[in-house]
Order: C-alpha cells, then structure tokens, then sequence
C-alpha cells in the first residue's frame, strides 16, 4: 500500500485519484493505494518526521509520497534540503518528497486547451462547462493564483472550490495527455511513484 500525505482539504481524494491514475497509466496493476491523509506544516521537518514515523510499524506500507504546494519557492531548491532531512531518519519504506509548482491545480491550468468548450459530468453539481474561448498558458508554473485562472474558464459564473471540484477535475485528467504536455512539476511526481514502486521493501528517499 502506497500512503499519501497532503496538506489541502480537497487533495485527501484528488491526490488519491491523480496518483492512482498514474499507476494505472504505468501499468503499476498491483500497486494500491489509500486514500491520502492531510496533515499540517508538511514544509517543517521536525513536524514532517513526527507524521512520518506514524507509518513506521503499520504492516503495510510499500511506501509514503509526501505531497505539497510551493507558491513562490523553487522546488528544485527546496525538495532536496527536505530530501537531506528525510535520508537522516530511515523508515522501513521508501520515500518520495515532492512539491507541486506552484499549486495542486497548475496541473489543470496546463490542461485547459483539453476542456476548452467541453462539459463534463461533476460529481456533485451535476456538471462543470468551460468556455470555448479558453487557451492555457503558456508556462502554467509561472505565476500563483491558478485557482482563479480556473474560474475564469468556468461558464456561467461559476467559481472553482477545491472541495467541490479538484477530485472531478482530476477524474476528468487524460494522464497520457497530461504527461505530454511536459509540464515539469507533473513529470517529479511521476518519477516519485516510479522511485517508490521500484523500492519497496526498502528505504531510499527521493529526490536522491
């Protein structure tokens, strides 16, 4: 079993979901994984290692993935130093620490050329339509606030909530599609879950 710490209220089932459908895309058929755990100061690494060392004699652990926004930081930067902090305090498990740049939804930001004019069925309002009109950046990572690029692709006047629409938004994600937009804080997660399948049953850390 695959577990899954995060920080946002509506990652406990969309980080679920993405990391699910990337295993399934990978062909990882075998692999499981729980539904995410959300969890405070996941940037802190005394406060990281007390939630981590909660996972330490659960019987089934293949591996931890460590999910976090990072606004303005640059995560090629600072996923290493949490990285150092993580090789310092070994686990039965692998690893992986990785920062989503900027948000969780830049990968729908980076998506947008996809639902452009499409409606597609929302698990609790019925339904979400986009614009016809909508062209997704050019550098999705570029700047904050991709929440509210999102709303300005809703029809309607409708305002994207994370609680409400990141876990439909991310069923709706064509992972194929997603990893050929070669978006580079979708591509670190990938190789996170690649890094934990190939090293279960043993502790290593990534990034390395």
């Amino acid at each position: 079993m695959i577990y899954i710490l995060v920080e946002g209220h509506g990652e406990v089932e969309a980080a679920s979901k993405l990391v699910s459908k990337i295993c399934f895309n990978l062909e990882y058929s075998k692999v499981h994984i729980a539904k995410a755990i959300r969890t405070a100061n996941l940037h802190k690494p005394d406060s990281l290692i007390r939630s981590i060392k909660t996972f330490q004699y659960k019987p089934n652990v293949d591996g931890l993935l460590i999910i976090k926004d990072e606004d303005d930081k640059c995560p090629k930067v600072e996923a290493p130093k949490i990285a150092t902090v993580l090789k310092g305090n070994p686990m039965p498990f692998p690893i992986s620490y990785h920062l989503m740049y900027r948000e969780f939804e830049t990968l729908f930001c980076a998506y947008l050329n996809e639902f452009k004019g499409k409606t597609i069925t929302h698990l609790i309002t019925g339904e979400i339509k986009f614009k016809d009109d909508i062209v997704a950046p050019q550098n999705p990572e570029a700047k904050r606030d991709a929440k509210k690029l999102i709303t300005e692709s809703f029809q309607g006047g409708r305002v994207y909530k994370p609680t409400v629409d990141q876990l439909t938004l991310t069923q709706a994600l064509d992972i194929s599609v997603l990893r050929s937009l070669n978006l580079p804080c979708y591509g670190t997660l990938e190789r996170c879950i690649i890094h934990l399948v190939e090293n279960k049953g043993k502790f290593s850390v990534y990034p390395k």
